[in-house]
């Protein structure tokens, strides 16, 4: 597994539900760690994303995916 990033540029609406339910863990280097996607769709003009840190539907230009490089052992 490698870390990515994923960016919603020009972002014009966006509702964010449930955030104030679920509370991040923290994971062992102390870091709050707020999960993964678990799902991602495009809705017609909007994007529905949806993970442990509740759902968010959002009307942005086409997101971006960068993966990142596996770090060194």
């Amino acid at each position: 597994m490698r870390p990515a990033t994923l960016v919603f540029s020009s972002v014009r609406d966006l509702h964010w539900t449930g955030q104030s339910v679920n509370k991040p863990a923290i994971d062992a280097s102390g870091s709050a760690d707020f999960g993964s996607v678990d799902f991602l769709a495009r809705l017609d003009a909007s994007h529905k994303i949806v993970g442990d840190w509740c759902e968010i539907n959002q009307q942005s230009d086409a997101p971006s995916l960068s993966i990142h490089l596996a770090p060194t052992p």
